[in-house]
């Protein structure tokens, strides 16, 4: 596998990970009662743009998923400001390393295209 290709089965795993979140990981009491509603559609959006990327090998859709993944990662800094519990913490941690991972090795595939590059140079 591409190092790309490995990029985007980690912000699916993720992206499957948001969507079971609200049964694996529920929200804590304290917080809005619409996050676990959010978390289960920015998977399914996740989803949605990598699917897109997976048939049409589309910059834009890739950029989607991305996007997505970040407003993802984003949901877990009120817990480190709210004084959560220590696994809650660690389990945000991880998700953002995670996040950070996939978008690094996705980053390839987020530049110009080869003819947006020909098209700079001439």
């Amino acid at each position: 596998m591409r190092r790309v290709e490995i990029g985007v089965v980690v912000l699916a795993v993720l992206g499957l990970l948001d969507v079971l979140s609200p049964w694996l990981t529920p929200a804590p009491p304290q917080a809005p009662p619409f996050v676990d509603a959010l978390s289960i559609v920015l998977g399914v959006l996740t989803w949605l743009f990598l699917a897109v990327w997976g048939f049409r090998r589309s910059r834009g859709a890739l950029w989607g998923a991305v996007v997505v993944r970040v407003l993802s990662a984003l949901q877990v800094v009120p817990a480190f400001l709210d004084g959560v519990s220590g696994g809650i913490l660690v389990t945000g941690v991880v998700l953002l390393v995670a996040t950070l991972i996939g978008i690094v090795l996705v980053a390839p595939a987020l530049g110009r295209s080869r003819a947006g590059r020909a098209a700079a140079d001439a």
